[in-house]
């Protein structure tokens, strides 16, 4: 049996959760309402609570949750998304990818599709069926041929009519419009898609409004996030934004963060990792929002704490999932560019050791292996590079915004390169020399 008490929060863009999907596929409201969904094939039922053979994704990290379930000759596969029209509407789409009709079972009859439901039985016969898998008699049954579909909504606002249900948009155009809504931030062409779609997740979580956060770091990492992918920030939110980077320079003994690091010292303190990458994406984020003033502020308070605070190391692959989503987001960023202070020179310093392991598959290094990262932060602008390889030595091709982010170096793989133009491609010294 699936364990369904891990759910996936759907919704659109600040509308909060407008419902969550467990491991069976089944949806949940906040207020106790629940639609459950069965298959009734030629030979049994088909229970995704009870079948060992359900599995679940979703979309490219997206809000669209994707459940398969083994029937004859092939799957049933049900997505579960949301789309803003009329108020913001919850879609349930069933497709039958086997070669045999099958019939699904809804246990709500609220959920409207293009046609109405279809008798299996006699009445009396139906109601045994129906009670036999726990469902209530005004179940609704919908036969589905094969390699066919049929998309069920429930809307905020009501009942949708059938031209209404069919003029809403696809899981496609719905895919797209994440696709595009999440294009402010970095992106990611990487040969590990499961670090995209955590990426992906965890910012679509930020645009809905209910992306976890546990402390002062998380949350200023939360709105600098926001702010790239465009969101804007009223009076109130920005001095609680500005509010919450003083915090955490001050460093009150409270969840983890710095204690007086900007205070002059004969010792070299020791501040947690993620705190120079949270002050780089908010001096980014500070000079987005035209607060050139408060980011001049951070980016010098950044740079007295480089020189006065060693950092802790950066957490292995292996545990990438035992931080929180903020800095996971951070942790990502971190393994293909940092932003340095050296000689009160900024600059900034790309991609992870290609010898070491990468990041969700700690199996795997990186050589060998092409892959292309676009937008990251740096100083007031951003970086984006490609690596290319020829036999043993990789061809990194940069493209830097603006001279605050110059010089480009690789200090890991090639100390003595550095880029000093906005643009450029080198041949990186083999591994092989610095390992």
């Amino acid at each position: 049996m699936n364990n369904t008490n891990s759910r996936y929060k759907i919704g659109i863009r600040g509308s909060g959760a407008m419902a969550e999907v467990d491991n069976a596929g089944l949806i949940h409201f906040g207020n106790s309402k629940l639609l459950r969904w069965v298959i009734a094939g030629d030979d049994r039922w088909y229970d995704p609570s009870a079948d060992a053979s359900v599995r679940q994704t979703t979309r490219d990290g997206f809000p669209i949750v994707v459940t398969k379930m083994r029937v004859p000759t092939g799957d049933v596969t049900t997505l579960a998304y949301c789309v803003a029209d009329h108020g913001g509407v919850v879609v349930f789409e069933v497709r039958n990818e086997s070669t045999l009709p099958f019939a699904v079972v809804l246990s709500d009859p609220a959920w409207r599709t293009v046609r109405n439901p279809v008798p299996m039985h006699d009445e009396i016969t139906q109601a045994k069926m129906l009670a036999h898998v726990g469902f209530p008699t005004d179940a609704v049954i919908h036969p589905i041929g094969h390699q066919a579909s049929l998309r069920f909504v429930y809307g905020a606002a009501g009942l949708l009519s059938r031209e209404q249900i069919e003029s809403l948009p696809t899981v496609d155009q719905v895919a797209s419009g994440w696709e595009k809504a999440l294009s402010g931030a970095t992106r990611y062409n990487l040969p590990d898609h499961g670090i995209v779609k955590e990426a992906n997740s965890i910012r679509a979580a930020l645009l809905m409004g209910v992306a976890e956060q546990n402390d002062i770091a998380d949350q200023v990492v939360a709105t600098t996030e926001s702010i790239r992918l465009g969101e804007k920030l009223n009076d109130v939110e920005l001095n609680d934004y500005v509010a919450g980077i003083e915090e955490l320079l001050k460093g009150k003994q409270r969840a983890g963060l710095l204690r007086s690091l900007l205070r002059r010292s004969k010792t070299t303190e020791a501040a947690p990792w993620y705190v120079d990458a949270v002050l780089s994406g908010a001096t980014f984020a500070l000079h987005k929002l035209a607060q050139h003033t408060a980011a001049s502020d951070v980016r010098l308070a950044r740079a007295e704490l480089s020189t006065n605070t060693r950092f802790t190391e950066v957490p292995p692959p292996g545990d990438f999932y035992a931080l929180s989503p903020m800095k996971r987001l951070l942790r990502v960023d971190c393994e293909f560019a940092r932003t340095r202070f050296k000689h009160s020179q900024s600059g900034v310093d790309v991609l992870p050791l290609l010898t070491a392991t990468r990041l969700g598959d700690p199996s795997e290094n990186w050589l060998g292996v092409n892959f292309e990262v676009h937008g990251l932060s740096a100083g007031s602008g951003t970086v984006g590079y490609a690596v290319r390889w020829h036999g043993e030595r990789a061809a990194v091709l940069w493209e830097a915004s603006d001279t605050s982010v110059l010089p480009v170096t690789s200090m890991a793989n090639d100390p003595t390169w550095s880029g000093n133009e906005l643009s450029g491609e080198v041949l990186l010294a083999s591994p092989s020399e610095h390992q």
